[in-house]
């Protein structure tokens, strides 16, 4: 497992407003309406998951060693910003699983690399497949030009940090 905490989505139970709730400057804060998105985004894809254990964390690093067969713990590590303990916990995690193995690495003999598993492409498909759809039903109040326009937008931001 990642963390002892419990996870701050709780499916079924955020309400983007509530009436008669005065929000202040929060209604007029970028950062406060990304984060109301981000847990909108979050509800909808544990929903659609219909697993409790695969976060968006946990399905990302999935995704990413699927496209990058042989990456080592340090690059998840780095690209997802987490601690390397952390970071050995989200391979630990999808190894139980049987999705992904170490691998001594061919050029380097000290480290090893991740890469999938059968049963990992397998389960990866799968689960690219339902968040595809989460994708889609979330942004279905956008066109596709809202949609790229907003993605965007949001590299702009985040590229920028």
């Amino acid at each position: 497992m990642l963390s002892k905490k419990k996870q701050t989505v709780n499916p079924g139970k955020f309400k983007s407003k509530i009436e008669g709730i005065n929000y202040g400057l929060l209604d007029s804060l970028v950062g406060y309406s990304i984060r109301r998105g981000q847990i909108s985004f979050y509800d909808d894809f544990f929903k659609a998951v219909n697993e409790p254990s695969i976060t968006p964390l946990r399905f990302s690093t999935l995704v990413i060693i699927g496209a990058n067969p042989g990456l080592r713990q340090v690059q998840i590590s780095d690209l997802f910003g987490v601690a390397r303990p952390g970071a050995t916990s989200l391979i630990d995690y999808w190894e139980k699983k049987g999705c992904v193995e170490r691998r001594v690495g061919d050029k380097d003999r000290r480290s090893y690399g991740i890469y999938l598993t059968k049963k990992g492409s397998e389960d990866l498909e799968n689960l690219q497949n339902i968040v595809k759809a989460h994708e889609d039903h979330m942004t279905r109040n956008l066109s596709n030009s809202e949609r790229e326009t907003l993605m965007d937008l949001l590299k702009k931001i985040y590229s920028e940090a």
